[in-house]
């Protein structure tokens, strides 16, 4: 059987099905509702869906169905009057079934076996808050040596040693356990920062630069809806609960903060019209896609999206950084529906960059189910999180305070030459009215002498007749 494309809304008395089924025998039509549980059939269709709320047949209850667009339309009765039914545009949520609540937060994972989350853990969720490196204990929780959703992959890098090179900075990363991949990493982006580029973003920016500063944070508008593309892909994934374990969760949730983080920077640097690069560029900047590394601390995550996204894309800077972290946590202040959208970006880019394809199957596909179940309060105390979480130059360990000081000495010196230099041209001037003043040169060694009689706070009044200050200029009228 075919799960049909759907959609569901709502008004304050009735919810509303407009489920696609064409070239259906209408005769052989059939929907059944009670209370939660919705069903519909019609060959080659079957839906089932778990309401967030209650339903009733009545005689406010109908179907319609328009032949040439093939669309069925079913009217539901609620049984509560003005109840809002929460998470209608999460499809995921709809097609699962009843969570089971007896389950205990323990991963299982063999093959592609399923993963349920648990309904016993502490909603207090404290660990948003908190910027501590993990213990040993919360560590022997984790698989060291897998990756993907849940460490749940193993030995890619032995099957499908080429793709992994191209899309992973990390190698043979079944071989390291935690530990030894984010000292591979930090290792690898001090090695790779250029202190030029840096620099040259930061005292000279470009056009490109000053136009992603300027951008206004993405989805500033309260509508945000999934497109048909978007929903069918959804409608399409396996229909899985998840159990995770609380050290589980804090990781999958940071890393859905790094994928928002990276999908937002790369929106700055292509003026949200997303290029060729966009792919590479995310997935380089997230350090848990290219170093399959597991985040346990907000900050640390942060501080390492930082460090990679001034050290790697085109545009590397301070201030676009942060800017981005501000963009991330009001997409999760968005809520839920504005995360799956970026995790649905993000995939579409992996699919046509081959082969970041794999990346799609070792994390978003996994993630993009996961994160609809995840309750929304949690997530506004994510956003807060994020929010609260103050990041410093210091944190980046690549001297930035210490190479921006040098660079505004040079630039302030550099400034105080070129004002002198037109000191002693307007004084050459007011001397020969009759002098072009395109004739007029002044060489390095002499703005260098000039630069250091002002360091020294030495004051003089220039006289054009002394022949003490005659080597500070000189024109092509007086060589004839």
């Amino acid at each position: 059987m075919i799960t049909p494309h759907f959609r569901v809304s709502q008004d304050n008395d009735h919810v509303y099905l407009f489920i696609h089924a064409p070239y259906t025998n209408l005769k052989e039509v059939e929907y059944f509702s009670n209370e939660s549980d919705f069903r519909f059939v019609a060959s080659p269709y079957f839906l089932r869906l778990n309401l967030p709320g209650l339903v009733e047949e009545s005689e406010g209850s109908d179907v319609h169905y328009d032949l040439e667009k093939g669309d069925f339309t079913v009217k539901l009765q609620k049984k509560i009057p003005g109840e809002n039914f929460k998470d209608l545009d999460l499809l995921s949520v709809l097609l699962a079934p009843n969570p089971q609540k007896t389950l205990q937060p323990k991963i299982t994972l063999e093959g592609e076996s399923t993963v349920a989350e648990s309904e016993g853990e502490d909603s207090s969720d404290e660990w948003f808050l908190e910027q501590t490196v993990s213990d040993n204990k919360a560590k022997e929780a984790v698989s060291c040596y897998g990756y993907g959703f849940a460490n749940k992959a193993t030995d890619l890098f032995r099957s499908h040693e080429a793709e992994m090179m191209e899309i992973v900075d990390i190698r043979n990363a079944d071989l390291k356990d935690q530990e030894q991949r984010r000292r591979e990493r930090e290792v690898k982006e001090l090695e790779d920062f250029n202190e030029d580029h840096y620099l040259a973003d930061l005292m000279d920016p470009l056009s490109l630069l000053l136009n992603a500063l300027k951008m206004a944070p993405p989805y500033l508008d309260s509508d945000i809806n999934l497109t048909t593309e978007e929903e069918d892909y959804i409608i399409s994934l396996p229909k899985k609960s998840y159990l995770v374990s609380k050290v589980q969760k804090k990781i999958l949730s940071l890393t859905v903060v790094g994928l928002v983080y990276s999908w937002a920077y790369d929106r700055r640097v292509t003026e949200g019209d997303h290029c060729i690069e966009s792919g590479w560029a995310i997935a380089k900047v997230c350090p848990v896609l290219s170093y399959f590394e597991d985040f346990e601390d907000l900050r640390f995550l942060l501080v390492a999206c930082v460090r990679r996204s001034i050290t790697y894309p085109m545009l590397r800077s301070w201030d676009l950084s942060l800017l981005t972290i501000k963009d991330t946590s009001s997409i999760f202040r968005k809520g839920k529906l504005a995360i799956l959208k970026c995790l649905l970006k993000v995939r579409k880019l992996f699919m046509e960059s081959d082969p970041r394809y794999i990346l799609n199957q070792l994390y978003l596909d996994d993630l993009c189910v996961w994160i609809q179940f995840v309750k929304e309060e949690k997530i506004k105390l994510l956003a807060d999180a994020i929010e609260k979480c103050e990041i410093k130059k210091s944190d980046m360990n690549l001297n930035l305070d210490e190479l921006e000081y040098a660079a505004k000495l040079v630039a302030e010196e550099e400034r105080e030459i070129g004002e002198m230099s037109k000191n002693l041209i307007k004084i050459k001037m007011e001397d020969s009215d009759d002098i072009d003043p395109e004739d007029i040169y002044l060489n390095l060694d002499e703005l260098e002498y000039a630069a250091n009689l002002v360091a020294e706070g030495e004051k003089r009044e220039i006289d054009p007749e002394d022949s003490s200050l005659s080597s500070f200029y000189s024109t092509d009228s007086e060589s004839d």
